[in-house]
């Protein structure tokens, strides 16, 4: 890029600050003439091309299909960006792409949880928990990889269909076999062949959960094998996700999340309810097994947080012990979870107000809400 070739540097802290607003907007301007393509945007060549497909001006589009390429094909259904661009329900054109992945590592997590619970191990074990966060790739049947938005609504229809195991995802391969697809609408998904092709899959799924269940008791028992090491990422095809050779001077000068945003849509089609919980009667919480301490320590960053408070300390706010407000999550997993709240945080100007520990659960205080 001519830009980065006037700015070699090096630059001061306060320098660099300033010559980074500079690179945002020459980047931004160089995706809507359509001299940077491998990125997109709401004002990018293709999306203009897409308006005028659809007679529509509003996007809603994530950072997926902003940090990919605008020659990008999905490799399910083979069908292009453009290809892929509809209009939604709410008027609008909806360009999300999705990393889809095989749930074989949720399945891991769950039933270390609770063989952890079962064999009543009174020890955390760390090196089980990351040997569980490694295993989970290796009882994939696929890798991850980024698709269109309809492939993967498709996987869920499918799934359903065929009543298959909520742990069980179909491949792009498998996804190909049992969608019809045409530009600018879902895929249709084919109940018969949903059906067959979980058929086929069917003794492999269960294999796998029977493997997944002998490693989730030696993982949580201390009878594994595993050494930590490092973990290589996953190749995702998305800036600021994974690093590729051509984007180094882009990487540079823009980080990932403020690009996305500046090049992603201007108009929010819709928004998240922040108030739904308030709205939702809360389900009542499951009975903590006895050897919840073990397996809370085992999680390293609840682990720290148990520890760094004393045993006879409460949240400030909610007055609830440390035992009180340990509870089981998804996947049966135990979870402490803590945030540090500061008086910027709570929008009180008092800088005499130390910082508060509190339970991370969600808390209104002084008329704005704290989620997890």
């Amino acid at each position: 890029m001519k830009w980065c070739i006037e700015h070699p540097g090096p630059y001061t802290p306060s320098e660099e600050i300033e010559l980074r607003k500079e690179a945002m907007a020459v980047l931004v301007e160089s995706v809507k003439a359509g001299d940077i393509t491998s990125l997109d945007g709401a004002e990018s060549p293709l999306s203009e091309r897409i308006r005028a497909q659809h007679g529509v001006t509003d996007f809603e589009m994530n950072s997926n299909w902003v940090g990919s390429s605008q020659d990008w094909i999905c490799p399910c259904c083979g069908r292009s960006k453009f290809q892929v661009s509809r209009v939604g329900k709410k008027g609008q054109i909806l360009a999300k792409l999705v990393i889809h992945h095989d749930h074989m590592g949720e399945a891991m997590k769950a039933a270390f949880h609770s063989a952890f619970e079962a064999a009543g191990t009174r020890v955390e074990q760390i090196d089980g928990g990351r040997l569980v966060e490694r295993m989970g790739d290796a009882f994939a049947a696929y890798a991850e990889v980024l698709v269109c938005e309809d492939c993967n609504n498709a996987d869920s229809e499918a799934k359903k269909l065929a009543r298959s195991p909520s742990y069980f995802s179909f491949s792009i391969g498998q996804i190909r076999r049992l969608i019809r697809s045409a530009d600018h609408r879902p895929h249709l998904v084919e109940p018969a062949r949903a059906e067959k092709v979980w058929a086929e899959a069917e003794p492999a799924y269960k294999l796998r959960m029977k493997l997944i269940s002998a490693v989730a008791r030696a993982a949580a028992t201390d009878a594994h094998w595993y050494e930590p090491h490092a973990r290589a990422a996953d190749p995702i095809p998305v800036f600021g996700l994974t690093r590729r050779s051509f984007e180094s001077e882009i990487a540079r000068w823009a980080y990932a999340d403020p690009l996305l945003r500046t090049l992603g849509v201007i108009t929010k089609v819709s928004a998240p309810n922040l108030s739904r919980w308030r709205q939702v009667a809360q389900k009542p919480g499951k009975q903590l097994p006895a050897n919840y301490l073990a397996m809370l320590r085992t999680e390293e960053s609840h682990g720290r947080s148990w520890e760094a408070l004393p045993e006879g300390w409460c949240c400030p706010v909610c007055r609830r012990s440390k035992n009180e407000l340990v509870y089981v999550g998804g996947q049966g997993k135990v979870i402490f979870a803590m945030r540090l709240v500061t008086a910027r945080r709570l929008g009180v100007t008092d800088a005499h107000l130390q910082p508060l520990r509190i339970d991370a659960h969600e808390l209104e205080v002084g008329g704005g809400s704290m989620r997890r």
